[in-house]
This record gives structure tokens, C-alpha cells and sequence, in this order.
């Protein structure tokens, strides 16, 4: 991360507390360190840019499923409702394979299985509380409609891990400020560092299909965000 984009993320650390309270102790998903380790422990980056059908899950709204383990205990995950995309998209990229072998492409049919993939986000709001949220990156998902007439319909329902932390990212379907996802619903979500991280990715070399963009923080209508700072090539 850029010494700008540090700073960003501070402002953006502060202005979340300013508007929510206290702050917490950030866990990240663990397929989060994952990836991101590997930068530092191999010369291959922590992202792969694939091209095909994938569930994009940044708007996703989500439900609890709570099944049991052989063992009598609980396993807690998200079912989460995500949108079906065809085209450029972003996702860890794992040391000695090829990560786009996972990617389909053609038209999406009913049925089939997908990733759960990054594509850049716009704006968003900053959630500082307590409430659990989905961390979907690279889930599996299921194609469960399709509209030959209205692609913007086509949709997937991804299984996604239980994460917790704060700030996490919620984005608006409008694109205005909302805390409905931070207080009302469970979401698909990532923090703030988590989409510099790949944001910065994204203006390198390897994620030039994808539009590099610093989002928007969206902030209450009598409040003033912190400016946003172009990323650094």
C-alpha cells in the first residue's frame, strides 16, 4: 500500500469511528491473509484478473445458516444473494495454479457452479459495530436464475465464510448513503484495507482490464468526507 493510501485508510479509520463509536479489534479471513501472504513469500502477485461468468457479491445481502458437525457442534456460514456477471474480475491468485482454470466462460446457465469475484466498487459506507458479516471472495456459488432478456437479473446464491471487524465496507444499491446494511442486514463485505489492497493491485500491469479507482466514502448529507487521493502508479 502506497504511503497515500495509507493515509486514506487512516482518515477513513478515523471518520468511521467519528460516526459509530468505539472501535474494535479487526479479524481478517483467514483466504484474506492467505492471499495477501503471498506477495511477500513468492514474486507472484496476491490477485489474478480473470475474464468470465462470475457472482459479484459487493451488494450481496445475506442470511445465517447454522448447520451441525459430526461431532455435535455447530458450523455458522452466510448464504448470500449475489448478482452474475460476465467479464473482468478479480480474485486471489494461488501459488502453482492457474487461477482463471476456475473461471467459465460463454453465458451463464442455471445450475452451474462460479466464483464469488472482485470488481471495483464505486462508493461505500464505513460500518463500525458489532454485527458479523460475509466474507465472500472466491466462494462457491450456484447459478439459480437466468433472464435471456435481462442479464441484469441473472443471479447466484454463494456460501460465504462468518468475519467480524470494523470498519467493514457497505455498498449502497444507489449509491447513497445508507446504514441499512451496517445495522438492518447481514452483507457480503470487506474492510476498507482489503479494497485498497486490491485496488493498488489493480493499477499495476497485471490488473490494467479492470478501471483502478480509489471508491468513495459516502458519508451523511450534513457531513463533509475526507478527499479521496488518486491511486499512485
Amino acid at each position: 500500500m502506497t504511503k497515500v493510501q495509507r493515509l486514506f485508510l487512516l482518515l477513513v479509520i478515523c471518520w468511521a469511528f467519528l460516526l459509530a463509536g468505539a472501535p474494535q479489534t479487526r479479524v481478517k479471513p483467514a483466504i484474506a491473509a492467505d492471499s495477501a501472504g503471498q506477495e511477500s513469500s513468492s514474486s507472484s502477485p496476491a490477485f489474478a484478473v480473470c475474464q468470465g461468468i462470475f457472482a459479484l457479491c459487493t451488494e450481496a445481502v445475506c442470511d445465517p445458516v447454522i448447520t451441525k458437525t459430526p461431532d455435535g457442534g455447530k458450523e455458522i456460514e452466510f448464504s448470500c444473494r449475489c448478482k452474475v456477471k460476465v467479464g473482468y474480475s478479480a480474485g486471489a491468485n494461488r501459488p502453482r495454479t492457474n487461477p482463471c482454470e476456475a473461471v467459465p466462460t460463454g453465458t451463464p446457465t442455471v445450475g452451474q457452479q462460479i466464483s464469488s469475484r472482485y470488481a471495483p466498487i464505486k462508493s461505500y459506507v464505513a460500518c463500525n459495530n458489532k454485527r458479523p458479516w460475509a466474507w465472500c471472495l472466491d466462494s462457491t456459488c450456484k447459478v439459480d436464475h437466468v433472464d435471456p432478456n435481462d442479464p441484469k437479473k441473472n443471479s447466484a446464491t454463494c456460501k460465504c465464510g462468518v468475519a467480524t471487524g470494523a470498519p467493514y465496507v457497505y455498498v449502497p444499491p444507489d449509491g447513497k448513503y445508507s446504514r441499512t446494511g451496517c445495522d438492518k442486514e447481514y452483507i457480503s463485505s470487506a474492510t476498507p484495507e482489503d479494497v485498497f489492497q486490491v485496488t493498488e493491485f489493480l493499477t499495476t500491469p497485471a490488473g490494467q482490464n479492470l478501471p483502478p479507482s480509489l471508491p468513495t466514502l459516502l458519508v451523511p448529507p450534513t457531513l463533509t468526507p475526507p478527499p479521496t487521493p488518486s491511486p499512485s502508479h
